[in-house]
């Protein structure tokens, strides 16, 4: 899975978490960090991905932090 595909999955995965838009609101997670966006609000920090291919296929790790800002 791409570092963009990735970061998208885990955007709709959180914005579609009740708990979570219970605690935030709806329309307050992001991919990247907006200047203007009032808190509170969720958003993806910057990814490391590193090559975790082996010889029987590829494969990436991918790392990153989710910023939680209120």
């Amino acid at each position: 899975m791409s570092a963009n595909a990735l970061q998208a999955a885990v955007v709709a995965r959180l914005a579609g978490d009740a708990g979570v838009t219970a605690i935030i609101g709806a329309g307050r997670i992001f991919d990247r960090q907006i200047t203007r966006a009032e808190p509170p609000y969720l958003v993806l920090g910057e990814m490391t991905t590193a090559d975790f291919s082996t010889g029987d296929g590829e494969g990436s790790e991918h790392r990153f932090e989710i910023e939680a800002w209120s």
